[in-house]
């Protein structure tokens, strides 16, 4: 059973009590000597009798004496009604009296005490806030009190705690001590100090100025006991349940000593009992608003604790806390500020029911309507509502997509974020803390992070707003900050995300989760992409001067920051290599603290020594790699750290290097040896894996295609769910076609098929395919190859600017040209090569190379005009501006161009055009494009001899094999250790 949250029982029971019972020193004042000021009966007195003190209230009298003996009288009126419970009567008294002329400052600040009293006794606050602002002297310690008691009213106890230090219980009247006690007790049971706060309550009752004050505070006792932890007795019960009701002349404090008597109820287990009484004095006539709905509340809070409840019981609460919400106080009526706390304790009620799926709030629309209702007449709490529309709309986005509707899930966080931002522009930021624009933030920040596609700079950006209005001490401040970074980090702002972590790191108490070394792994990582390295190792060093055995999770990774921090590095030219491998051995160094690392930590980095070593080929590899073998195979079976997971995982990796660094050496034997071993050992692992992908390697380079195929298709059958499978099959496929006959064509473009069925979103089927294509035009089956490329072009979307999309192109091209026996074939190979030309978005070199095509295919039909005005025009667009500039020396588009040109000079001398002949040779020589020498030659023999024929046999595309592919992981690197 939950303990209840009975802060409003200390504070509305206590201040009912407060009216009750007089607080009715509300002139009591100390002058600056000390000597106490008039009490309420010497005001009655002639001001004669008065010690003559400009302080003391009514002691001077004013022109007219009958209005200073009215004031008199009506002061002690106010005082009486206080007394008798009747604040709203005292309110009359006080406020009357104040409208007497020629008011002493002394006597003005005695009856706006005495307001700030009776406003207090009704529950208004800001009314009692202005009459406490009303008096003069703010240094009595009658003031200092009513203070204190009204920031503890407004549930500031910081500020009510300070002003209580002010206070010294001897320097208050006898009947304001009583009240100096109740508040000290009240502010310790705020800090759940039991000790203390028995201790105040008892000095309280022992101070106390009637027998029925001294039996409040009595019960006041009682309250904090079982507040902080004391289950009360049936004899606390029975006290309570007879002062609610013989308590006839005073309702409000009766429903107060109800409201206790539910409370005290359900603590004692009694739960049906609580709510039957509930019940009960909710129906009561008698009742104001506020304590009927205070009631209403309370009964709602322990109903909703039984999630098996009938579905009517929900229907009931939820009509309970609708009702709370619907009623209504004027603005500066008596219980109108009690009211609007009571709204918004119910508003958060159902604001938490929707966090937690409660049965409260299944109806979200008819919730919604309701709540449009409440906003449409200007209902108090109009900001807190409009959040709230906000936080319905979010509750119905999730329904959304529970009923898979994401679109309408989107349209509806888009409707919440501008609800948010709504609030957020209609309440501008004031000093004090809003809780409410701090959910409204929080709103904005959530739905842009679920946004499709998220929207992380935003989600970051509200975060950051929301923890600029966060109070310093908020324990919630800390992971926010993490998740905003994270937030930067997902958008690629790096170097803002990187700041963000880093403040954190330097955090006396980072947040757990995600902890330091989480933090410190983020914060390198935001560093480098960011492409800030000197920050980076700069991090690094700042984490070696902390201790290394923080935690386990810590060095881990720690070390991974390391790892990523030095590869980094390495790839930095000779001169970063050899600052990583400086920084490594400062680190394994024992003088500079390495034997104080936790075994596992210097493994990993010994490790990574090694690896970086074989990496540049160090004659020290070799020596390295094993020496790391023997100490992994030293190691005792029970080291701190070092799973049975991890040693092998190591030791694999370990062997792996060892391999490398033979190889390296040009030592068959060793790397042999070493293979064999990672095989037999630790078969399937992403070492051996790698190791096989590195054999293969060597194997083509040597000129042993079939052998490499052949590891492949064995890697496959014994390892066919490796997660290198599919690289596996990728290479089996290109060694295949690497063999480089018709047979071995045909079963290429067989293993190629079979991956592009097996690994659909492989990003390679796009190029497997080309290379399907291609192979078909090695075999001389153009319709075949036309078929593939049709289907990459129509099927597969890439860009036109994309390299494999160009050859794509361009080998349809080919296709259609060697099928140009066809009339149909010919003209569509005519108009896709006119297209390619003119198409801006293709890759220059393919649209000179369309275009040389294109006139080659002109010359052929044969149109000798229309092929040299092609030649022609494409020389002049790629030799000239904008072109010019950009076109790449010694590449393949200048080949282009150059035999476009000796194409040109070829038809001016058939036509009999000799100049033009050589004005196209002589461009070939300006230019210096490929083929100059020949150019020259053809001048000065003033003859022709042509270059490569214009339009291949087989299209200028045909596939070149690649080198085969190195895996991302395995190939030619070890494999990284994991964390444990």
């Amino acid at each position: 059973m939950r303990p209840l949250n009975m802060k409003s029982l200390w504070i509305a029971g206590a201040f009912t009590v407060f009216a009750a019972n007089g607080f009715a020193q509300t002139g009591a004042a100390v002058a600056p000597d000390s000597t106490p000021a008039a009490s309420p009966a010497a005001l009655a007195l002639p001001a004669a009798t008065v010690e003559a003190s400009s302080r003391v209230p009514f002691a001077e009298a004013g022109p007219d004496i009958s209005d200073t003996a009215n004031a008199v009288q009506l002061a002690m009126d106010g005082h009486h009604a206080l007394a008798w419970g009747l604040p709203q009567l005292a309110t009359e008294f006080f406020q009357e009296a104040l409208l007497k002329p020629n008011l002493d400052p002394a006597s003005k600040d005695s009856l706006n005490l005495g307001l700030v009293t009776a406003f207090l006794a009704q529950g208004q606050l800001s009314k009692a806030a202005d009459s406490l602002k009303a008096v003069v002297d703010t240094s009595t310690p009658a003031y200092v009190l009513r203070s204190a008691m009204l920031l503890a009213r407004n549930q500031n106890w910081a500020e009510a705690g300070m002003q209580s230090i002010r206070l010294i219980p001897d320097q208050l009247s006898a009947d304001d001590q009583p009240w100096y006690f109740a508040l000290e007790a009240m502010l310790a049971e705020q800090r759940k100090d039991l000790p203390a706060t028995i201790k105040a309550w008892t000095q309280a009752g022992e101070s106390g100025t009637t027998q029925f004050q001294k039996t409040q505070f009595e019960i006041s006792l009682s309250r904090a006991q079982i507040l902080l932890g004391k289950d009360p007795t049936p004899e606390d019960l029975e006290r309570m349940r007879t002062l609610a009701e013989t308590t006839t002349n005073n309702p409000d404090l009766a429903s107060e000593f109800a409201h206790d008597e539910v409370v005290m109820l359900y603590k004692h287990g009694d739960r049906a009992k609580a709510l039957e009484y509930a019940k009960n004095w909710i129906g009561k006539t008698s009742l104001d608003v506020v304590h009927r709905d205070n009631l209403r509340l309370e009964f709602v809070t322990i109903d909703n604790e039984d999630p098996k409840r009938p579905s009517t019981d929900h229907d009931r609460d939820l009509l309970e806390l609708k009702n709370i919400l619907n009623d209504q106080l004027d603005a500066g009526a008596r219980g109108h500020d009690e009211l609007v706390e009571l709204q918004k304790k119910a508003l958060s009620l159902l604001a938490s029911s929707l966090a937690g799926g409660s049965a409260l709030t299944t109806d979200v629309r008819d919730l919604q309507q309701f709540v449009d209702g409440l906003v449409n007449r200007g209902h108090p709490l109009l900001k807190q509502l409009r959040l709230f529309q906000a936080q319905l709309t979010l509750s119905m986005s999730q329904d959304a997509i529970l009923q898979g509707q994401p679109a309408l899930s989107l349209n509806l966080d888009a409707d919440a974020a501008k609800m948010a931002k709504a609030v957020l522009e209609d309440s501008p930021k004031d000093p004090g803390r809003d809780v409410v624009r701090e959910d409204a933030w929080r709103i904005r920040a959530f739905v842009a992070s679920r946004a499709h596609p998220p929207q992380y700079r935003n989600a970051a950006d509200s975060l950051h707003a929301l923890l600029d209005e966060l109070p310093v001490e908020d324990p919630e401040r800390k992971n926010l900050t993490v998740t905003m970074a994270d937030m930067y980090f997902l958008n690629g702002d790096y170097p803002v995300a990187g700041d963000a972590y880093a403040n954190l790191l330097h955090d006396p108490s980072p947040p757990t989760p995600p902890g330091i070394g989480v933090l410190l792994m983020r914060a390198v990582e935001s560093e480098l992409n960011a492409g800030q390295l000197d920050n980076a190792l700069a991090r690094l060093d700042d984490a070696a001067a902390k201790r290394a055995d923080i935690d386990n999770d810590y060095t881990t990774y720690r070390w991974q920051a390391v790892f990523n921090v030095l590869s980094a590095l390495s790839e930095k030219g000779p001169d970063g290599e050899k600052e990583a491998f400086s920084r490594l051995t400062r680190m394994l160094d024992p003088a500079h603290g390495a034997d104080l690392l936790p075994v596992a930590l210097h493994l990993r980095l010994r490790w990574l020594d090694a690896y970086l070593t074989v990496r540049i080929e160090d004659a020290s590899a070799a020596g390295k790699a094993r020496d790391l073998l023997g100490e992994i195979e030293k190691l005792p079976p029970d080291v701190a750290g070092v799973t049975q997971a991890f040693r092998d995982k190591l030791m694999a990796s370990a062997l792996l290097l060892c391999m490398q660094a033979a190889a390296s050496a040009k030592d068959a034997d060793a790397e042999k040896k070493f293979y064999d071993e990672l095989q037999q050992k630790f078969p399937g692992s992403d070492e051996a894996v790698s190791a096989m992908f590195i054999k293969a390697r060597e194997a083509y380079a040597h000129g042993q295609t079939a052998e490499a195929q052949g590891i492949m298709v064995v890697l496959l059958t014994k390892f066919p769910n490796s997660s290198y499978a599919s690289d596996a099959s990728y290479d089996e496929a290109d060694y295949a076609a690497k063999r480089g006959t018709p047979d071995q064509y045909i079963e290429a473009i067989a293993r190629f098929r079979d991956f592009t069925k097996s690994y659909p979103e492989d990003p390679r089927v796009y190029k497997a395919l080309l290379q399907v294509g291609d192979l078909y035009v090695k075999l001389n089956q153009w319709a075949n190859a036309l078929e593939v490329y049709n289907n990459l072009l129509n099927n597969h979307s890439r860009e036109p600017s994309d390299p494999e999309a160009a050859k794509a192109a361009m080998a349809r091209v080919g296709c259609l040209i060697a099928l140009a026996d066809n009339p149909t074939k010919r003209n569509d190979a005519m108009e896709e090569l006119e297209r390619l030309y003119n198409l801006e978005t293709l890759p220059m070199e393919a649209r000179i190379e369309a275009g040389w095509k294109w006139g080659g295919l002109k010359e052929n039909i044969p149109d000798l005009d229309g092929a040299a005005k092609t030649y022609f025009v494409v020389v002049e667009k790629f030799l000239n501006d904008p072109y010019r500039d950009v076109l790449p020396q010694n590449s393949q588009a200048q080949t282009w161009l150059s035999k476009c040109l000796f194409n040109l000079a070829k038809i001016y001398e058939r036509q009999n055009k000799n100049d033009e002949a050589r004005s196209a040779l002589e461009k070939v020589i300006r230019n210096n494009l490929p083929y100059s020498e020949l150019a020259k030659s053809m001048l000065e023999n003033s003859g022709s001899a042509a270059p490569p024929p214009p339009v291949p046999n087989t299209p200028s595309s045909s596939p070149s094999p690649s080198s085969a592919p190195v895996p991302s992981t395995p190939a030619g690197s070890a494999v990284v250790p994991p964390a444990k």
